[in-house]
């Protein structure tokens, strides 16, 4: 009777086994199968839904780094200001990754539901005249993109600093971020 139980459970972990490698190649097969076709979809939704220039390093498309979510990660990001000169930064970040559900890509429709911010500083400001340098996402986009859509109802932020500096008030605050997990609608469309 006790080997019985030992055979069993033997057998149910080597299928264990099995079939987590089975899903770790599967996913990694994915990965490189979609990987263009991921990252051109995205740069191309990025430019049309944004007012004001931004700037990465080598775009990522990874498996592990945020298991069991595929990751598309955009290292060393710069966002410029939104105001007509754009001079200024407004989010530097050592790390901003955009999640897919596995599912969703096996189906080839890229729906972005989680971003993840990581060593960021965010200069946010509002002028006199009540203008701001915020307004970085197109009014009125409406995508046309079957296979990619940002529809995050989740965003994770990482050790970060917000800074805000409202001149008509003359406030200027700071905020040392360690960790926040908003949920909420983020998408644009």
């Amino acid at each position: 009777y006790v080997l019985d139980r030992m055979k069993i459970f033997k057998k149910v972990i080597v299928w264990s086994i099995l079939i987590a490698l089975i899903f770790v190649i599967q996913g990694l097969l994915l990965v490189w199968y979609f990987e263009n076709d991921i990252k051109q979809a995205a740069v191309k939704e990025l430019n049309k839904s944004l007012n004001t220039p931004i700037k990465v390093d080598k775009i990522e498309l990874n498996f592990f780094e945020h298991f069991p979510q595929i990751a598309l990660i955009f290292p060393n990001v710069s966002i410029k200001s939104s105001d007509s000169s754009h001079n200024e930064d407004l989010l530097v970040a050592d790390e901003i990754s955009m999640l897919f559900n596995i599912w969703d890509i096996y189906q080839k429709k890229y729906i972005v539901k989680k971003l993840y911010i990581n060593n960021a500083v965010w200069n946010s400001k509002i002028l006199k005249d009540g203008q701001f340098n915020f307004d970085v996402l197109k009014k009125n986009n409406e995508s046309d993109s079957k296979n990619f859509n940002l529809k995050i109802n989740e965003i994770e932020i990482h050790n970060s600093i917000i800074k805000h500096f409202d001149e008509s008030s003359n406030q200027y605050l700071v905020f040392d971020v360690d960790d926040i997990d908003a949920s909420g609608d983020f998408g644009s469309n």
